[in-house]
């Protein structure tokens, strides 16, 4: 899928989709005030990692004309 759409789309929706999960595990597995600004925190670390992951499969594994499977 990483060839058909861009590294921002897939960023942004893998941080959305971490998001969503981790405050839902969040919000009923840990007792806190604020399980949506601890989710926030989280999974912009998710989304910052997931954008580096990506540049490096797209530099590295993706345009590899020596990459075989």
């Amino acid at each position: 899928m990483l060839p058909n759409s861009s590294n921002s789309v897939a960023t942004i929706s893998n941080f959305v989709i971490a998001l969503v999960i981790i405050w839902l595990m969040t919000s009923g597995l840990v007792n806190i005030d604020s399980p949506f600004i601890a989710s926030l925190f989280s999974s912009i670390f998710v989304g910052l990692f997931e954008f580096m992951f990506h540049k490096y499969l797209t530099r590295h594994v993706v345009d590899d004309p020596d990459h075989t499977n």
